[in-house]
């Protein structure tokens, strides 16, 4: 909670929460924005702020961090600094890259030091930062016989499979594939869906609209395949699926060059159902 980057992917890097001294955060908002609340703390203070109509109606779209927020930090400024966080004796500090969470790689362009309980550090080494050797003349991964003066070594980030469509919308490079992978089989391609994953679990809001609950559905297909269609327990779907509670079967297929039609591998998914209840802000 008193950790500035672990909160930059859910509020960002200016917001209320971020003062000059440490302090401990975290955030709260109900459902339909009728309560939201700050609580954090330095060594020295404790401070609670609550922001809500006190008839318990709505507020327009104000959540724990602009509502409350801005009182938060107004009041711990006031207070002033309160001294540095101790730290447990039987912690361990070891160097990680910040992206993989793993032991820092010879390619990891920056490392930052953790604090893990004795037992519990990483000892896989990241192999999110390659280091990938590339023939300039073709783009394409130099082979032993590419000429040195045409072989350039560069450094990629590369995330794990399910995460290269995000990769490319974000406009982050992928390698080019190796030349052993270029050419793919017709007879054993298929469409491979990307999201959702085997395996994963969604939870039904009773109390959000049916529209704020649905999955858009991600995936892709080989080269010059055509016509995609999903489906979720055999019932087409356009792409995007408003979940329901069950066990969910989801398939894409596709119309290969050929003009006969393959499916993906199946995924299964769980939908469970809930009861209304107040709910925290994702953020730490």
């Amino acid at each position: 909670m008193s950790d500035a980057e672990a909160r930059a992917p859910g509020f960002g890097v200016e917001t209320p929460l971020e003062l000059p001294f440490p302090v401990a955060v975290k955030t709260g908002t109900s459902k339909d924005y009728r309560d939201n609340w700050t609580v954090g703390y330095t060594p020295q203070h404790t401070v609670a702020v609550w922001v809500g109509n006190f008839d318990g109606s709505p507020m327009q779209n104000v959540s724990g961090v602009s509502g409350a927020g801005p009182l938060f930090h107004d009041v711990m400024r006031m207070l002033g600094p309160g001294g540095a966080f101790a730290t447990h004796p039987q912690l361990v500090e070891a160097p990680i890259c910040p992206t993989s969470g793993h032991a820092p790689s010879t390619h990891c362009p920056i490392t930052r030091t953790e604090r893990f309980q004795p037992g519990t550090v990483p000892r896989d080494t990241c192999d999110v930062h390659q280091r990938i050797r590339i023939d300039q003349r073709t783009d394409t991964r130099a082979t032993a016989i590419t000429p040195l003066q045409h072989v350039d070594e560069r450094r990629y980030t590369v995330h794990p499979p399910k995460y290269h469509d995000w990769m490319r919308e974000q406009g982050m490079p992928l390698p080019p594939p190796a030349r052993e992978s270029t050419v793919t089989r017709a007879d054993t391609a298929r469409p491979e869906i990307t999201y959702p994953t085997p395996g994963t679990r969604f939870i039904i809001d009773p109390v959000l609209r049916a529209a704020h609950q649905q999955v858009h559905l991600r995936g892709h297909t080989p080269t010059g395949w055509t016509d995609p269609v999903w489906t979720v327990n055999g019932e087409p779907v356009d792409g995007t699926w408003t979940l329901a509670p069950g066990r969910h079967t989801v398939v894409l297929s596709a119309r290969t060059a050929r003009g006969t039609r393959q499916r993906s591998h199946p995924v299964t998914v769980t939908v469970y159902e809930v009861d209304a209840a107040s709910s925290a802000d994702a953020g730490p």
